[in-house]
């Protein structure tokens, strides 16, 4: 028996000229990666809607009518956090299609995954540490690997985005991410009728590579970026299909809802680094002292109480499916403060330098990133407040 669906596509930029040319616009190049996934009895049919230009919206009557089985908003070279008249009405509508039509299925697509998270009660931002662009491998999450039904660690997918959303917006699910880089690549709603990705599976390899060069012609883009990133376009299999076919599944509503008891995670900052809510902490000093499970005050105390200079601190964050978690604070003679902490494969990792006042013991700073990790706070990794006025409660 053949199914069909009926999508609402909300387009909300054009490609870059050559982009066109060659692949056409947004409304061509969905339809293409939807007809390669889609199984042999399932038939799609669009209704194209231009919210930049016309401001076109479907109905809230027809949709409620079920006119469409679901709703897709494309990606956008803009800010989903601009004020423009035509973003804000868009978020105001995927609002009103939350509230008044709540059964109706939902799929964000870079841009418009930002603009789903801002409609949530969630944010976007610029993020501070630049680009991710092209060939991206993003960690699923052990709620991602059961929500999609995979024993894969990660899904590959084309990146091309400089703004984030820094944290998961509430009833939500965290499904991927590549943190500290971009906490959530992906997001489920816990209704099971939104689902988000920071990538781009409507994009072939081709398509990422005029872009790659567009930005590179116009100065966004560094040369030697741009030829990392080229290496990888096609040497690396990508999983565009993959995505798009549960896309499809979830559309179709044959995607079931992972049930709170399997997936509890009372930390909306869900991120592998902070929030694994099987996770266990054990604490390892230079001089080889090990403290499990300590609290945020006991760290904070442990801390606070030494009266001798540590070269290094080793903080694990652990779960039941993987041990590679840990953060890695180096204090440095000058007084300032080295973190690094990995996650995932051994070559995912992030590393700031921290200077300033430290003033209780000489380790108030990293007592408080230490307390912050412990709680699963981020607030700390975002450089936009003082360390020494740092207030976690």
């Amino acid at each position: 028996m053949t199914s069909s669906l009926h999508l609402a596509l909300l387009i909300c930029d054009t490609p870059t000229t050559k982009v066109v040319e060659n692949y056409g616009a947004y409304d061509k190049l969905f339809r293409v990666v939807f007809d390669k996934a889609r199984p042999a009895d399932v038939d799609i049919t669009w209704s194209d809607f231009d919210v930049v230009t016309r401001q076109e919206h479907p109905s809230i009557g027809d949709i409620q009518a079920k006119k469409y089985d679901g709703i897709v908003i494309t990606g956008s070279a803009r800010g989903a956090y601009e004020d423009e008249e035509w973003i804000h009405k868009l978020i105001d509508f995927v609002k009103q299609v939350r509230e008044q039509a709540p059964q109706t299925r939902m799929v964000g697509i870079c841009f418009g995954h930002q603009i789903i998270a801002i409609a949530s009660g969630g944010a976007c931002k610029p993020n501070p540490s630049g680009w991710e662009f092209g060939y991206t491998d993003t960690e699923l999450t052990p709620l991602g690997r059961r929500y999609f039904n995979t024993s894969k660690s990660q899904m590959a997918i084309q990146e091309v985005h400089k703004d984030y959303v820094p944290e998961l917006p509430p009833n939500f699910k965290c499904l991927a991410t590549t943190a500290p880089h971009t906490p959530v690549q992906a997001m489920v709603s816990d209704d099971n009728r939104v689902i988000s990705v920071q990538g781009h599976p409507e994009f072939p390899a081709e398509v990422v590579e005029l872009l790659l060069e567009k930005r590179l012609e116009a100065g966004i883009l560094k040369q030697d970026f741009v030829q990392e990133s080229l290496k990888k376009l096609y040497t690396k299999p990508i999983d565009d299909l993959w995505i798009v076919q549960h896309f499809i599944s979830f559309l179709l509503g044959k995607v079931p809802a992972i049930q709170d008891e399997e997936a509890s995670n009372p930390d909306p900052k869900q991120t592998p680094a902070a929030t694994l809510s099987t996770s266990h902490i054990r604490l390892t000093t230079a001089a080889g002292e090990v403290v499990y499970d300590p609290s945020a005050e006991q760290i904070f105390d442990y801390l606070s109480e030494l009266n001798m200079r540590f070269s290094y601190l080793v903080v694990e964050r652990l779960d039941e499916a993987n041990d590679q978690y840990y953060m890695l604070v180096n204090l440095n003679d000058d007084d300032s403060c080295l973190l690094e902490y990995k996650f995932g494969s051994a070559d995912a990792h992030f590393q700031t330098t921290i200077t300033g006042p430290f003033a209780f013991c000489g380790h108030q700073n990293v007592a408080m990133v230490v307390t912050a990790w412990a709680t699963g706070k981020d607030e700390l990794w975002k450089n936009t407040i003082p360390w020494n006025k740092v207030v976690l409660d």
